[in-house]
């Protein structure tokens, strides 16, 4: 009989965000191994979803969700909601809880929930927010939750699933059980076509983060500005995901670094799906610069996987553990230093390149992806994790 595992997330299920996907491939892992997993999420069945029994069967396993729309009740309410829904699917004391999310009103009702029914539970830890990414610093309340999330709720579970080292060790040095997870994807689902990229002469490169977050765009833009005319005309950057407008107003003074690149950025704003897969499969390179904290360390950047499925090789700086799955000059170009300099100068070892040399690279990262991030590569590990719980 198969052990059954309910995975609780706060996250919008399925396609939601991120955090949608982080599940779905988990989920892929766990059911690999042979688990019955269930996904029961904050976010609404699609309308042309096959609901039976009030699930949806769903790349081998089946989910259910909460059908919230009022957001005030889903960050009040949605942990005692989703502790409800649980007692209603049966949960009991064989099964295992994998818990996604940052919120403590979220995660402590799950938690006490399965205390009461000695339930093993796990949590999966993929941020460690930090007071200067809020308004209100210490005082703001979101970061309280988040911090509470972190420090006192995610070490009562009986397992944590770390997204970088750096969250792992803080965690292995207070007594957890943990282990490494980075980020996953479903690399067959995913398809490319060297032959699309590159069409004209340019060397394409693509953000499709947001630049208000964890990257440092402003950077990034100073080292394409600091390239000469010629090498500017080599390369087109594309911008998707933000307005050029909101962007400008982020960067404020600095925002004349677009009267000097041109036409060599472009701003695609929002984009239908298939529009956003066709911009993937057409570009060289994701270019990404980050700052080097402590949010950084604890972080991996989500979009890197997905867009190296899609034969597209990172240009970015060493923070966090991504870089140690890649080889400089081989399936990416790496740097040090998160300074307009070193930005300019990866660029520049990308222009030096032939073709043949960029469209190798390119199938590099795709043989990468296949190789390290692929949910297949981690069922095992993933399913030794789960046996091991206490």
């Amino acid at each position: 009989m198969k052990k059954k595992i309910y995975i609780c997330a706060s996250a919008h299920f399925p396609h939601g965000d991120a955090g949608a996907n982080r599940i779905e491939y988990i989920a892929q892992a766990l059911s690999l191994a042979s688990y019955d997993v269930v996904v029961l999420s904050c976010g609404k069945t699609p309308d042309s979803a096959m609901v039976k029994d009030g699930y949806v069967s769903y790349l081998g396993f089946r989910y259910r969700n909460l059908e919230l729309t009022d957001a005030r009740k889903e960050k009040l309410l949605s942990g005692y909601m989703m502790a409800s829904l649980l007692k209603k699917c049966g949960a009991t004391k064989d099964d295992i809880v994998y818990i996604y999310g940052s919120n403590s009103l979220f995660v402590s009702p799950v938690l006490k929930f399965c205390k009461r029914r000695q339930m093993k539970t796990v949590i999966d830890v993929v941020e460690w927010h930090q007071p200067f990414q809020y308004p209100k610093g210490e005082r703001d309340v979101r970061y309280k939750s988040s911090n509470k999330t972190f420090t006192k709720l995610s070490p009562k579970t009986s397992g944590i699933v770390s997204i970088s080292e750096c969250i792992r060790d803080y965690y292995t040095k207070r007594g957890c059980y943990t282990d490494v997870f980075p980020v996953i994807i479903d690399a067959d689902s995913i398809s490319y076509d060297l032959s699309k990229k590159s069409r004209d002469e340019k060397i394409h490169l693509i953000y499709p983060g947001n630049p208000m977050h964890k990257d440092d765009i402003g950077v990034m833009l100073e080292g394409l500005a600091l390239l000469s005319k010629e090498e500017q005309q080599k390369i087109t950057m594309h911008l998707t995901g933000v307005k050029e407008e909101k962007l400008r107003a982020f960067l404020g003074d600095g925002a004349s670094v677009f009267d000097r690149l041109g036409d060599t950025v472009c701003f695609h704003g929002w984009m239908e799906y298939d529009e956003l897969i066709a911009l993937y499969q057409s570009v060289d390179f994701l270019y990404m610069s980050r700052p080097d904290n402590l949010v950084t360390r604890a972080n991996f950047p989500s979009k890197l996987p997905e867009l190296m499925a899609y034969a597209v090789a990172p240009i970015g700086n060493r923070v966090g553990d991504y870089y140690q799955y890649l080889t400089d000059g081989v399936d990416a170009v790496l740097f040090d230093q998160n300074t307009p300099e070193d930005c300019r100068d990866a660029i520049r070892r990308v222009i030096a390149m032939s073709k043949e040399e960029r469209q190798s690279m390119c199938q590099n990262a795709r043989n990468t992806v296949c190789a390290k991030f692929d949910y297949k590569k981690w069922s095992k590990k993933l399913d030794e994790f789960m046996e091991n719980l206490k």
